[in-house]
């Protein structure tokens, strides 16, 4: 394929480029934060890893302290699930953002957390960050995917699995120094 001098619109131009990353495991999520730390280590001192489950809670809630950052008679404008989704991941941004401009933080993708998997319990008030730590091999994902139901479409909504999936896969936050 020839790659024009305009690398932002063979990226725009690419669909495939378009769509998040699935079928990575924990273990990949967390090489590709190490590998963006030595990417941006010479420019600032990055920080870049997955989220606690409670600080994916908070991003996705972008402070409000429902179930959803948006009414629940708007979830179509806001979320790729079974309903719309047309059993497909979708690009990456198609649908509107959060209050903080977070996009797809319900719907098209479970995402890792950097939490090992334990019960939950759904709450309708922000947690302020009950970190699992421990041993174990059981991730906490978040998120709600293009393949399941409404159910699943709530920000504290969570499960776990130490596996890959084609609906799961990560998305990275940054500490400032």
């Amino acid at each position: 394929r020839v790659v024009s001098k305009n690398i932002a619109d063979d990226f725009a131009n690419d669909e495939s480029r378009r769509l998040p990353g699935v079928n990575v495991t924990k273990a990949v999520c967390d090489n590709m934060a190490a590998a963006l730390v030595q990417r941006f280590a010479d420019s600032f001192s990055p920080n870049f890893n997955l989220p606690s489950s409670a600080e994916w809670e908070f991003a996705c809630r972008a402070g409000t302290v429902g179930g959803r950052p948006f009414p629940d008679d708007k979830m179509y404008e806001y979320v790729w699930y079974t309903v719309n989704s047309g059993g497909k991941l979708k690009e990456v941004g198609l649908k509107k953002p959060n209050a903080w401009l977070l996009y797809d933080m319900i719907g098209n993708v479970n995402e890792f957390t950097r939490d090992v998997y334990k019960a939950l319990t759904p709450s309708s008030e922000p947690i302020l960050d009950p970190e699992s730590t421990g041993t174990g091999s059981t991730w906490v994902f978040h998120g709600g995917a293009f393949n399941e139901g409404s159910t699943s479409m709530y920000s504290w909504q969570a499960g776990g699995f130490g596996s890959q999936s084609n609906n799961c896969g990560c998305r990275f936050g940054w500490t400032l120094p």
